[in-house]
Parts: structure tokens; C-alpha cells; sequence
């Protein structure tokens, strides 16, 4: 499975970092789940707490599977754009 970190989507008016797990599969992508990524925090001397109420420091990612949501074949041209482009250069 291979992970495509380079998108983001836009979430009732906020844009968000975006994940999609992915594989190519005879020349074609096929994507298992797409994430919209918010920041809780973003500085790491912030606090906050887990669900359990427990005190944690630092920045706060959360992930939210967005799959059923999207339009998976906006996303196959974007990562297959993106790997053509690293094809190219030769990266």
C-alpha cells in the first residue's frame, strides 16, 4: 500500500491536508481510502487531551476517512499526474 500525502480538500469552506492509500494495480491506481487531515494544534508547546482525559503536549493531527465522500476519480489523475511528473525528473 503505498500512502499519497501531497493533496488537499476543502471542508465546508476550510482547506484540509489530505491522505490517500493507494496502490497501482496493472497500470492503473486504485484507491483504498482517502483522509482529510485537521490540525487540532499546531504549535508544539499546546496542550491537550485524548478522549480518556489523559494531558498530552505538542501538535494534534486528526483523521477523518472521507472515502465514501469524494470523487475517487479526481484523485486517480491527481496521483497518476503526480507520479508521471516524478517519472519525468526522474525522481
Amino acid at each position: 500500500m503505498l500512502i499519497y500525502d501531497k493533496g488537499t480538500m476543502e471542508i465546508d469552506g476550510v482547506e484540509h491536508e489530505a491522505e490517500v492509500d493507494y496502490e497501482e494495480h496493472e497500470g492503473s491506481i486504485v484507491i483504498h481510502e482517502i483522509r482529510a487531515i485537521r490540525n487540532v494544534t499546531t504549535n508544539g508547546s499546546d496542550v491537550w487531551y485524548s478522549k480518556e482525559g489523559h494531558v498530552h503536549y505538542g501538535k494534534k493531527k486528526e483523521k477523518l476517512v472521507v472515502t465514501n465522500f469524494c470523487n475517487k476519480g479526481a484523485w486517480k489523475e491527481e496521483i497518476s499526474s503526480y507520479l508521471d511528473y516524478l517519472n519525468s525528473t526522474g525522481e
